[in-house]
């Protein structure tokens, strides 16, 4: 059931082709347990990439426009942490804007599980909803207040049906 043939591109492939017929979640786990590996590029069409080691000789890839290239981070490497950052606890983002009242889904996509963030579909994961209301100077005076609400880093507020949760920033 799990056959890529359609991977094989004859005249192209022999004995010495670094080419693999694998889908890309199968690249992607290939990839995760072979330790040199640090990144994937998959046939845009087929179940065919390759596997890519870290590169210290000053060269560079060429781009092909049949493929896409897809990094992986260590598990052992953690970013820093900076002020106004996201963590496990909450994510931030910064320079949104709206310019008219809404209630909007917020969708996430894990590049980890989706292995792509291209197309609309891949954004899966419901993340929460965003109420913009441009209110907030009302939701600041507690007699309009029917949530608990929490200053946001970058300006706004965050609001809870059940209290203001007690978050531990790194």
């Amino acid at each position: 059931d799990r056959c890529f043939c359609d991977g094989y591109l004859a005249g192209y492939d022999g004995p010495s082709s670094n080419a693999l017929c694998l889908d890309l979640p199968g690249l992607l786990a290939l990839c995760d347990a072979t330790p040199e590996c640090v990144s994937v590029d998959a046939h845009r069409h087929r179940p065919r990439g390759y596997l890519n080691a870290a590169r210290c000789d000053g060269t560079t890839l060429a781009e092909d426009p049949s493929y896409s290239y897809h990094g992986t981070a260590p598990p052992a490497r953690r970013l820093q942490q900076t002020p106004g950052s996201s963590w496990d606890q909450l994510l931030r983002f910064t320079g949104l804007t709206f310019t008219a009242g809404a209630h909007l889904k917020l969708c996430f996509c894990d590049w980890v599980h989706r292995f792509a963030c291209e197309d609309r579909e891949d954004f899966s994961i419901e993340a929460g909803s965003v109420h913009v209301s441009g209110l907030s100077c009302l939701l600041t005076d507690r007699r309009f207040q029917r949530v608990a609400c929490a200053e946001q880093y970058y300006g706004g507020l965050r609001c809870y049906a059940d209290g203001v949760p007690q978050l531990t920033e790194p």
